[in-house]
């Protein structure tokens, strides 16, 4: 059982860096296919919706992936739904969006935060939460 303690700082360590790749990597690539959908003036009209829905779909894509994840995995968990929220939220930061895209990313946090708090959905304390 000792042995068991000493690996938790371990654990932490890796989890950890496994997050802070995981967010560099997701920011890197987002942010590359943001620079394509609003600010390259030689993509079409065409190509930058395409562009703007894949950025939509991407977010809220990988983001029910990781809480999905975090579900069936065990001592892991907080992980994946930390990086799924992260996302969901790194998404609503978006310059240039228009208010449907927007509302469209809120109701996919609102969606996350209900599921977490499926239990107590009637609860005062839920709906304090909400404000």
């Amino acid at each position: 059982m000792e042995m068991e303690g000493n690996l938790t700082p371990m654990i932490w360590a890796a989890q950890l860096l496994v997050a802070v790749f995981f967010i560099a990597g997701f920011v890197s690539f987002y942010t590359e296919i943001w620079n394509q959908a609003f600010v390259n003036p030689h993509k079409s009209q065409r190509k930058r919706t395409e562009l703007r829905i894949f950025l939509l779909v991407l977010s809220i894509g990988i983001a029910s992936v990781l809480h999905f994840a975090g579900y069936i995995s065990g001592s892991s968990s907080m992980m994946y739904h930390n990086l799924g929220l992260f996302i969901l939220v790194f998404a609503l930061l978006d310059e240039e969006i228009n208010l449907g895209e927007y509302l469209i990313r809120c109701a996919a946090l609102l969606i996350v935060w209900a599921m977490h708090h499926f239990s107590d959905l009637v609860s005062s304390s839920f709906a304090i939460s909400m404000d």
